[in-house]
């Protein structure tokens, strides 16, 4: 079990520790496990193959091997510079195939143990059962130790890498118990493995250094690590980061030009409460972007932040500015804060994530929502960040289609330049035009969030018949998956008529296009592509194929352009034409990425099918050459 548990904590800077590598590891571990069991029976019947003296040892050796194997194989099947966006495949294979390759063998090793000692309590004349009874409580009792443990003692103490070393040096005790009482010659090699194995994968090459690393802690949730950019800035990567941070300083000044600027809107608007200060809460503090971005807006704010997990708050301390002055819960999840604290905020904004990429399935429900509503003053509002491209996007549409039932007229639009929708709910009418451009004037803002103001990238949730999430129904990481595998949904589209007009439907569809509506956007697009004008015609295509590279499809872009190309009227100096010009030499680069990331990905899975195949060819030749007495 320490094992298996902290197989997935090694994983945690390459894979991070979701759903997905958690049932690999577990798969893997059940698998491996009863693969050793069914050829140790024939082993031990047969009294032949390697005894419990040498698996242990062999066991041991792998153990103490596994922290530098899982460290250079995951850096050789993930693609240098993966975006999290294109990350889902490598991750979902990758993570399969160290699981195999590094867990397989010690835990297939230690599953031989139990029927030789079945057998040796036969030869020894105790009664079978009550032998295979006491070696199974054993088990579980030495599992129920490895798991508190490993969790509670070892990974405080030793880190993940130490500790899973801790258990290959408590099975090389034992094995060498065994072996000084057996004195078996046959034990020997497995001692001289015992040896090589953990001495060779100490010369494997060492993890790709991180460009601008500053300082890394693997905590009690995830392995954090803070890097620093050659303009300055800062940031905080968790378990695989690839392209993705949860917390940003830049030297600049306040604003970042990402999502957490968004977020500021619901401050700036918020309401003041008796003490005639704004109260604002951060569920999900991180190392404190969004508390720092507040006070320096708003000396006099009251800002109360959560976050599960405390070693961050110290990363925020030390490299990201947190200002004193923030009233922190650490070591406390966000639910539990707002379901015992009885105080009220004018902005309450949620930015939490589980496994870098999950939003916690608490902290997206109905009921969350209705606590959340529940602790705003009367006027304030709530801000959502959720992960995704478009509002189309499952998770997002389940999560802001909930919202929208506890906050009727939620407003909903993407971050320009980001991957990120920013979802706001209003206790009580939301502020005019006025009264909003005046308060993001006060707070600076406006430049930056002038899209949130400008009534077409930012509209009205409206309810399509995705899933209403509630405590104990709320499937965020099968919705996550489905995100990852692009099954956005088309409800839009289903639903949409053509005007007649193609001059109407361009502008319905370029609307459409800036709310992220996208399959709404794309089907306008086509009926004008095949029924405008020329002029008409063209210029839809251009939008496909501006679509299409939204939606990270640059062959589908590239194929829209030059039909466009091919088609066009206009001559050379069309500005439609030359757009189209300029962004097919734009996608030349992404086309290369993309037709190498398909190879690596091909690859990838060639290699995992082969570990796979090469473990079970191994077993049942195994299996074959032992030789029933």
């Amino acid at each position: 079990m320490i094992v298996e548990v902290m197989g997935v904590r090694l994983m945690a800077p390459w894979f991070g520790q979701s759903q997905l590598v958690w049932t690999h590891v577990i798969g893997v571990v059940l698998a491996s496990l009863a693969a050793g069991q069914w050829l140790g029976g024939r082993w031990a019947e047969s009294g032949r193959g390697p005894g419990p003296t040498s698996l242990l040892l062999g066991a041991a050796g792998l153990s103490l091997a596994l922290p530098d194997l899982v460290a250079w194989l995951s850096q050789t099947v993930l693609p240098d510079d993966l975006p999290l966006l294109e990350a889902y495949p490598f991750v979902t294979t990758g993570s399969l195939l160290v699981s195999i390759v590094g867990l397989g063998l010690p835990m297939a090793a230690l599953g031989a143990v139990t029927p030789w000692l079945v057998r040796l309590s036969r030869d020894a004349g105790v009664a079978p059962a009550r032998v295979t009874g006491r070696i199974l409580a054993a088990g579980t009792l030495g599992s129920l130790a490895g798991t508190f443990g490993a969790t509670h003692v070892l990974l405080p103490a030793l880190g993940s890498a130490g500790a899973v070393r801790g258990a290959g040096a408590l099975l090389a005790v034992a094995g060498l118990v065994m072996l000084f009482l057996t004195r078996r010659r046959s034990s020997l090699a497995a001692l001289v493995a015992l040896i090589v194995v953990p001495s060779l994968a100490g010369t494997l090459p060492d993890s790709k250094p991180l460009d601008g690393l500053l300082e890394e802690v693997e905590t009690p949730y995830q392995w954090a690590r803070v890097v620093q950019q050659p303009d300055g800035t800062r940031q905080l990567l968790l378990n695989e980061g690839l392209d993705s941070f949860h917390s940003v300083w830049q030297p600049t000044g306040v604003l970042t030009g990402l999502y957490y600027d968004a977020l500021l809107y619901a401050a700036a608007l918020s309401p003041r409460a008796d003490d005639d200060r704004r109260h604002v809460m951060v569920v999900g503090l991180a190392a404190g972007t969004l508390a720092r971005q507040v006070l320096a807006l708003d000396g006099d704010a009251v800002v109360r932040g959560v976050e599960l997990d405390t070693e961050i708050i110290a990363l925020g301390k030390r490299w990201f500015e947190l200002p004193e002055q923030t009233q922190i819960d650490d070591g406390y999840d966000g639910r539990v804060v707002l379901d015992r604290v009885p105080d009220r905020y004018g902005a309450i904004l949620v930015d939490a994530y589980a496994q870098q990429i999950y939003l916690p399935p608490h902290l997206c429900s109905q009921e969350f929502f209705e606590v959340v509503r529940q602790r705003l003053l009367p006027g304030g509002i709530a801000a959502l960040n959720i992960g995704g491209l478009t509002v189309e996007d499952p998770v997002v549409a389940a999560v802001s289609e909930t919202f929208a039932r506890v906050f009727p007229g939620a407003l909903q639009g993407r971050m320009p330049g980001t991957r990120n929708i920013i979802v706001l709910g209003f206790k009580g009418q939301p502020a005019d035009p006025a009264t909003t451009q005046a308060a993001l004037t006060d707070w600076g803002l406006l430049p930056a969030l002038a899209w949130m103001v400008d009534g077409q990238q930012l509209s009205e949730v409206e309810q399509t018949g995705a899933p209403l999430l509630r405590d104990g129904d709320a499937p965020i990481e099968s919705l996550a998956h489905a995100s990852w595998s692009g099954e956005w949904g088309g409800s839009i589209a289903a639903t949409l008529t053509s005007s007649g007009s193609p001059t109407q439907d361009l502008e319905r569809g370029r609307r459409l296009l800036l709310a992220t509506r996208w399959s709404g956007a794309e089907a306008l697009f086509k009926t004008v592509a095949s029924a405008g004008d020329a002029a008409q015609q063209e210029e839809a295509l251009l939008l496909l194929g501006n679509l299409a590279y939204l939606r990270d499809q640059p062959a589908q872009a590239k194929v829209h352009y030059e039909q466009l190309l091919q088609r066009s009227p206009l001559g050379p100096d069309s500005g439609i034409r030359q757009a189209a010009e300029q962004n097919l030499t734009m996608l030349a680069d992404q086309l290369t990425r993309t037709q190498r990331l398909a190879q690596r990905q091909e690859q990838l899975n060639n290699w995992t099918w082969g570990a796979g195949l090469a473990g079970l060819a191994g077993l049942v030749f195994a299996g074959l050459v032992t030789m029933r007495r």
